[in-house]
């Protein structure tokens, strides 16, 4: 599953907004992000740990300032940009983004790792960041342009990003688009091996943070705890100290 970001690319107390998403893209998988007064030169920062994979940084092909529908030159090349490749084995597309000098095919980075700078290769109509995910692909090798052929994935959100749902902020549930596993968080963090309460309920987390369907809760007409175990498929009941099976 794409994993769920704890940040935005920016540094900036501005509400950052999705201006277009992957559903009304040309390329499956992408969303244009940004905020009001973001400006040229804005610098972009990794949302997740990862290594770089691909770089560019000599396009040729620019949206005029002044006229952003102005036509694109003939012999266009695309626009610059940074590809990493996430611990989770997904790719993440930095597009319009001038990748900062340091930055090398192989590079290490960590969430935060100052990638670019917006800039206005390719066609834009104002300054953003053009971000795609794009799904595994296990024989890649690194540098190869052709990282996008298995194909954009929608099935990505953004904490704290007006416009992109959902968009968890404190003790709420996400459900994958895919799987429709629900995967809980707090503070932003995603939880794991533990139970979580909401209201009377307790939901037992996997290893990933997903909840893996047990739950217990406390019925008030009965004045009785109930447990339903999701491995075994059963039902029970607390006596005492112990769960008795309910047949």
């Amino acid at each position: 599953m794409p994993y769920q970001y704890q940040r935005t690319p920016f540094n900036t107390t501005q509400q950052v907004r999705m201006y277009k998403d992957c559903h009304g893209d040309s390329v499956p998988g992408a969303k244009d992000i940004g905020f009001s007064g973001m400006l040229w030169g804005e610098a972009v920062y990794s949302v997740e740990a990862g290594t770089v994979v691909y770089i560019k940084s000599d396009s040729n092909c620019f949206s005029e300032i002044t006229s952003p529908t102005s036509a694109k030159p003939a012999a266009c090349l695309g626009g610059n940009s940074v590809v990493v490749r996430g611990s989770d084995g997904f790719f993440t597309q930095y597009s319009h983004v001038l990748p900062n000098n340091n930055l090398r095919v192989g590079s290490t980075i960590e969430i935060g790792t100052l990638l670019g700078k917006v800039d206005n290769s390719s066609q834009t109509s104002g300054p953003h960041v053009h971000l795609t995910r794009y799904k595994l692909k296990s024989d890649y090798k690194p540098g190869n342009p052709d990282f996008w052929v298995n194909g954009g994935t929608c099935n990505w959100t953004m904490f704290n990003v007006a416009g992109i749902n959902p968009s968890p902020i404190n003790n709420s549930w996400v459900q994958d688009e895919d799987s429709k596993r629900s995967y809980y968080y707090v503070n932003g963090i995603r939880q794991a091996n533990q139970w979580v309460q909401i209201g009377n309920t307790y939901y037992e987390l996997d290893s990933t943070g997903a909840w893996t369907g047990s739950y217990y809760f406390f019925a008030d007409n009965r004045q009785r705890w109930y447990l339903f175990n999701s491995k075994e498929n059963k039902w029970y009941y607390r006596n005492g100290n112990v769960w008795i099976e309910i047949v």
